[in-house]
């Protein structure tokens, strides 16, 4: 048991100190915004360190942002797991990904088209400061060349007195696809062409009444649909 403690502890060492250059023309890669699957990632390394306290991973920490890295080659299986933050990152290669994460776990976030996720370019640079760069969204995501724009997920709407200032209000998270009904959150900001800061808060559901038309007869139907569900 020991000397396999002592092969896994030296495939963790190798897997953090060296790091290859990744082609973005061979891999992609993309980060977990699942909760429930990102808790389970940090559940499952926490579990892998207390069986090998001697190893040199750090746990991931409430911050992280969990990165699964796949080759085109191969695509049923996880080629490298990133967690970190700031463009700093502990990389997880090869074998040891599956020492750490349990053959059920890496199944589930393979198949990326059933949770929510956002791709992600930072695994292509060798430096923090590039992978932090690589990170931002661009603001073009956020900024419109309407006036005002009504939806049942979003408001924006430019200020009278400069078009270069607007303020956006979102229901949901979409970027992710993530629908209100799920987040149960509301972002409130200040655009510019360039920037955008503001305040994410957690929102009660909105509900609307719903009808039915049975033999002639209108009723109200008890389960209301919530807003943008």
């Amino acid at each position: 048991m020991k000397i396999f403690n002592y092969i896994a502890s030296f495939l963790i060492i190798l897997s953090i100190g060296f790091s290859e250059q990744l082609d973005p023309r061979l891999y992609r890669a993309w980060s977990v915004e699942y909760d429930e699957y990102w808790l389970l990632v940090q559940r499952e390394v926490k579990d892998y360190i207390n069986l090998h306290p001697d190893n040199l991973l750090p746990m991931v920490r409430t911050q992280d942002k969990v990165i699964v890295v796949q080759s085109q080659s191969k695509t049923d299986q996880i080629y490298q797991l990133w967690y970190g933050r700031d463009g700093h990152y502990t990389v997880i290669k090869g074998d040891t990904v599956k020492y750490v994460l349990g053959r059920e776990l890496r199944k589930l976030l393979v198949e990326k088209h059933r949770y929510f996720y956002i791709d992600n370019k930072a695994v292509f640079y060798s430096d923090p400061l590039s992978r932090s760069a690589a990170e931002f969204i661009p603001q073009y995501d956020f900024w419109a060349n309407d006036d005002v724009i009504l939806s049942t997920n979003k408001l924006f709407f430019k200020l009278p007195f400069s078009s270069d200032f607007a303020l956006s209000a979102q229901w949901g998270n979409t970027l992710i696809n993530s629908p209100y009904s799920v987040s149960k959150s509301l972002d409130l900001s200040i655009v510019t062409r360039t920037t955008q800061i503001g305040l994410k808060l957690p929102f009660k559901s909105v509900n609307y009444p719903g009808f039915q038309y049975v033999d002639g007869d209108i009723s109200t139907i008890e389960n209301n649909k919530a807003l943008n569900s």
